[in-house]
């Protein structure tokens, strides 16, 4: 389920919906995925952020503007992009965010061409 975030990747231009899944449960390392977030049986390409330190799990669903909260999502990663990178100051951390988010994209160019 979709949860109320702090919605400070909001401001910085990149809302998140952030998942009600503590992130110990998963499998997964710290980073950023390439995920598909299925939303009423359709299928958004997203990036999966995964932070044990920020005790969260979110995604940023790629090019669309959606109101998730309170919604059942269900996320299924495909692949690590990068891992997460500390930083100070919203315009490096803005910097950082558009950077994995490129990285996503291009993971998806050549999903979607296979």
């Amino acid at each position: 389920m979709v949860i109320q975030g702090e919605q400070f990747a909001r401001v910085l231009g990149f809302p998140t919906a952030n998942l009600a899944i503590p992130p110990k449960i998963l499998n997964l390392d710290d980073g950023v995925y390439a995920a598909l977030t299925i939303i009423d049986n359709v299928f958004y390409n997203s990036a999966l952020i995964i932070s044990r330190d920020g005790e969260k799990v979110e995604v940023h669903v790629l090019d669309q503007d959606l109101d998730l909260y309170g919604k059942e999502i269900a996320v299924q990663y495909l692949s690590f992009i990068c891992p997460i990178i500390p930083c100070s100051g919203k315009t490096t951390l803005k910097s950082v965010v558009i950077f994995a988010i490129e990285k996503v994209r291009s993971f998806f160019d050549s999903y979607h061409s296979n």
